[in-house]
């Protein structure tokens, strides 16, 4: 666990043995987004996801908005933004599959401090095997546009294929991006979970 010291008073409403003994993944940050609290699910998460160093590439204080890709920017920092001014719970479902199974999960964001911090957990609540070594039917330079780039999906994390306009699910792909992805919302997502910017929380008055 760790837990910057001006944002453990905000958590004083939860058992902090708890938080850290959740078996997802939960971390803290305060209102402007500075990250501020991270359990031991977080960093496990991080350890079995290939990304052991993470705790180290983001120390406490740094903004977690850089790590959101810039077509969801505004989706969740409108979300957080409602939480922390309603002081309501404002929750959103999303996939973060690995190249070996699909994977749902559940984030609820609770505002804390009075809206000053917001305390983000994240429940896994489906998984399923992908169908051994399924192939995606294409060659893979078939994926690069004229500059040399690959599009990925920044919620299902399928490939955009170049010829035929499909999204592909592409294994190593998804365990690691190539250094020259672009990011974006594939049409699907865009309109069945993000047609409406933070929809799941109501305007805040």
């Amino acid at each position: 666990m760790r837990v910057d010291s001006s944002f453990e008073p905000l958590l004083a409403a939860f058992d902090l043995d708890g938080l850290d003994a959740e078996p997802g993944s939960v971390f803290g940050v305060f209102a402007d987004g500075r990250l501020a609290y991270t359990n031991e699910g977080w960093e496990r998460f991080a350890r079995e996801n290939g990304a052991p160093d993470l705790a180290h590439q983001w120390p406490i204080g740094r903004n977690v908005y850089e790590a959101i890709p810039p077509d969801l920017q505004s989706y969740y920092r409108e979300g957080w933004e409602w939480a922390a001014v309603s002081e309501s719970p404002w929750s959103h479902s999303y996939e973060c599959s690995s190249p070996s199974e699909y994977r749902r999960f559940r984030m609820t964001t609770y505002p804390v401090g009075n809206g000053r911090g917001l305390l983000v957990v994240n429940s896994l609540v489906a998984a399923a095997l992908w169908p051994a070594d399924e192939p995606t039917g294409h060659p893979r330079i078939e994926y690069y546009d004229a500059h040399d780039r690959v599009t990925q999906c920044s919620h299902c994390r399928r490939t955009l294929h170049q010829l035929t306009g499909r999204w592909d699910w592409v294994p190593e792909w998804v365990q690691r991006w190539p250094d020259e992805a672009v990011p974006r919302l594939c049409d699907l997502c865009a309109s069945y979970h993000y047609y409406d910017r933070a929809r799941g929380a109501p305007t805040a008055d």
